[in-house]
């Protein structure tokens, strides 16, 4: 990985108009401060380049309730580094959705119900004006879109990743309809091995 200056002189050399970045080491909500943010806004337009969001990575999802307050800390102190670096949107793992939202306790993969903890970031992110770009592929597009149709947030968004389709055996193309007007962000990435409808579309 390169530095990153170097990281992002060679994104804008690519020809690049914005960029995603994790929220992590030196690009940390605790490590960069005011001066900070301002410093790397500058180094972004020093290169003609925007944010287009900023990456949460966390170690368990939010369907674990272990540790989860600090958890949801943090991507809440992230959501609003992303609306103060330019970006408006934070890129949130989303976790594989229980099999029937009225009893999501019995069906959800880790027995935690993941809604109270998505509704908490959605409200957050309409407080701050940052939407929420969760990174879906667990689940088939139809199911996400019935799941997130009864929140009643606006910032509870989904980031669009064909391999993240694809690593789950989901066809990317027929999962990319059901979620029109939910995507908020969109992730390319190689991913190999998974079956499409359209054997020429990639």
């Amino acid at each position: 990985l390169l530095p990153l200056r170097s990281a992002l002189e060679a994104a804008a050399r690519m020809g690049a108009k914005a960029v995603q970045v994790d929220a992590t080491g030196p690009l940390a909500p605790d490590a960069l401060g005011g001066t900070g943010r301002r410093e790397f806004r500058n180094l972004l337009r020093s290169f003609d380049l925007d944010l287009a969001a900023l990456n949460v990575p966390i170690r368990r999802g939010l369907d674990v309730a272990d540790d989860l307050e600090p958890r949801l800390d943090r991507v809440r102190k992230s959501m609003q580094l992303a609306f103060d670096l330019g970006a408006r949107r934070a890129v949130v793992p989303c976790p594989k959705l229980p099999d029937d939202a009225a009893a999501p306790r019995e069906s959800c993969r880790k027995g935690i119900d993941p809604i109270p903890s998505l509704l908490a970031l959605g409200a957050y992110g309409d407080r701050v004006g940052c939407l929420v770009a969760l990174e879906v592929g667990y689940d088939p597009g139809q199911k996400v879109k019935e799941y997130f149709g009864g929140f009643d947030v606006g910032s509870l968004k989904v980031t669009f990743d064909p391999a993240n389709f694809m690593l789950h055996g989901h066809d990317p193309l027929a999962n990319l309809t059901p979620l029109e007007g939910l995507v908020a962000h969109v992730h390319a990435r190689d991913a190999a091995g998974v079956p499409t409808t359209d054997p020429d579309a990639f």
